[in-house]
């Protein structure tokens, strides 16, 4: 009983350091002028949400706005909640860094406790305070974007999956169920998790026979969320949509030069402007024409194919590295000033820390994949390494932008460490071996 409440002790004591982090980060560190980029959007669906009662993107103020599909709903869901609770759009902007500080101390939580059962203690709270100073987790808790929320609910189905692997009868299907919608709510949040539930859940129900009826419960709540968001889509007239934006991701990602030439066609550099005009124009032909425009695509393709097999061979890589791409510098995706990782010793010894770090974590978790694979690793072990192989496949194909494997980094931290703890597990066992075969007397 003393152990159980101290490892709650710690694990608490954890949740506040991480909270403590991101509100301190949120105190000090300014956004320049924080609605832009992807959070435009974001806001004008919450602000029609919250004011007309429509899922739309219509610029606000510009009459009735018409629905669509473009985005995934969890996040503009969130933001328009958040309206209704706080009126005052300078409190509500505060009241938002508030509660995804909140959200990101709770991932800090609940990947611990996904690690509960098949990582030795000392793992999990190395895996904590490691995800609690993360500076990719810490700073986009700052920004009116996704990667938060979704975070948090993934992690949330992990956990409720855990849970669900560790208890038995009618506890163990409310948690399968648990994780079944917050499955659900991560695919509504972000498209690309929206398959894993109903995945696993499938999976999960064809391995585990005894427990068959959980899983299927499981792939119900996981399943039923998603097709209903799907639905609505085919029923409203013919507007963006989540498809669109995939297309246009891909052909974004299909070309090594966009991200490079993003930046400065923005500033007006005139060669990285006809880059990005020759991106869009493939992008509107896929859109009107698209068997002409997988054409072009594969002639591109064959022109230079070394050319591609390179770029498509380092995705996965660029994906996981450190420099956020499709942002300011670093890690900060929007101009950010003031920041203590850039102005405070400590915290600045930090961020030198995790970029020495990423490459290691990379490798580590590449080699955990395997691992938990291999041996006998328990279900969320198993899980956990997939959601890791299946994400980064998919922007492998689409856009490796290091921004979005921000909210995915809890995964590769616990596979990471999971290795880390094998070894010296290993290490241990074969000295403990050694020494029981020493000769009588020799045994210190």
């Amino acid at each position: 009983m003393i152990a159980v409440w101290r490892g709650a002790f710690v694990t608490f004591a954890v949740f506040l350091f991480a909270f403590g982090v991101r509100y301190y980060y949120d105190l000090t560190a300014m956004v320049e002028s924080p609605i832009r980029g992807d959070a435009v959007q974001y806001c004008a669906y919450a602000w029609n949400l919250a004011n007309h009662g429509v899922f739309s993107m219509s610029r606000i103020g510009s009459g009735v706005p018409i629905p669509d599909s473009f985005r995934d709903p969890g996040f503009p869901v969130f933001l328009a909640l958040l309206m209704k609770l706080v009126p005052d759009q300078d409190a509500w902007y505060g009241a938002v860094l508030i509660a995804q500080a909140i959200l990101g101390a709770l991932t800090v939580w609940l990947t611990m406790v996904a690690g509960k059962g098949w990582l030795p203690r000392p793992a999990i709270v190395t895996t904590g305070l490691l995800l609690a100073v993360w500076p990719h987790a810490v700073v986009m808790a700052g920004y009116l974007l996704s990667e938060t929320l979704f975070s948090f609910l993934a992690l949330s189905a992990l956990a409720c999956l855990a849970k669900a692997a560790q208890s038995d009868g009618r506890v163990r299907h409310l948690w399968s169920l648990g994780a079944g919608l917050c499955f659900a709510a991560a695919g509504l949040t972000n498209a690309v998790f929206s398959p894993i539930g109903p995945i696993i859940a499938v999976v999960l129900a064809w391995k585990n026979a005894p427990h068959r009826k959980a899983w299927v419960g499981m792939l119900v709540f996981a399943l039923l969320p998603i097709l209903a968001w799907q639905a609505r889509g085919m029923a409203i007239p013919a507007s963006e949509s989540a498809g669109h934006r995939a297309l246009m991701n891909f052909v974004q990602g299909s070309w090594p030069e966009y991200h490079d030439a993003y930046a400065p066609a923005v500033a007006g550099d005139l060669q990285a402007r006809v880059t990005m005009k020759r991106i869009d124009d493939e992008y509107r032909n896929m859109t009107v024409d698209p068997h002409g425009g997988v054409a072009t695509i594969t002639r591109r393709f064959a022109d230079s194919p070394g050319k591609y097999l390179a770029w498509y061979g380092s995705k996965p890589w660029l994906l996981w590295s450190w420099r956020v791409r499709m942002g300011q510098n670093d890690v900060y995706v929007f101009p950010t000033h003031d920041s203590p990782y850039d102005t405070q010793p400590v915290w600045r010894a930090v961020i030198a820390l995790c970029v020495a770090l990423n490459p290691l974590l990379f490798v580590l978790a590449l080699s955990g994949i395997v691992l938990v694979f291999v041996r006998p690793f328990p279900a969320p072990a198993r899980v956990a390494a997939f959601i890791l192989v299946f994400c980064s496949a998919v922007y492998t194909v689409l856009q490796a932008e290091p921004r979005y494997a921000a909210p995915l980094r809890p995964f590769e931290m616990l596979i990471a460490v999971c290795v880390v703890a094998t070894v010296v597990e290993w290490i241990r066992a074969r000295r403990a071996y050694s020494g029981h075969f020493l000769p009588t007397g020799s045994q210190k």
